[in-house]
């Protein structure tokens, strides 16, 4: 399976960062297939990509892991829409 590479995430964001309101969308379809909320796009995209390549568990057999897993094994990768800009309350309150 694929590795999570050529994504440079930025180690020191500014105090006023905002939080990221994102949907994972199907490479081939663009359907959107979870949406979710955090400070660090780029390694939260990554720890998707790690928690999806991880053995087969109760935590890891999610939809959206299954799914994950699926787009690596032909050779595609997640796509990320980025749906909102804001604070990590309103981030909550959306996702």
């Amino acid at each position: 399976m694929p590795r999570a590479r050529g994504y440079k995430c930025e180690s020191h964001l500014p105090p006023n960062h905002p939080w990221t309101v994102y949907a994972l969308v199907h490479p081939v379809t663009h359907e959107p297939f979870y949406v979710g909320s955090t400070y660090h796009l780029c390694r939260r995209l990554s720890a998707h990509i790690c928690e999806a390549q991880k053995i087969r568990g109760s935590r890891y057999d999610s939809k959206k892991c299954r799914l994950i897993r699926a787009i690596l094994r032909k050779g595609g990768f997640p796509g990320v829409v980025v749906l909102e800009l804001t604070t990590k309350e309103k981030a909550y309150a959306r996702e």
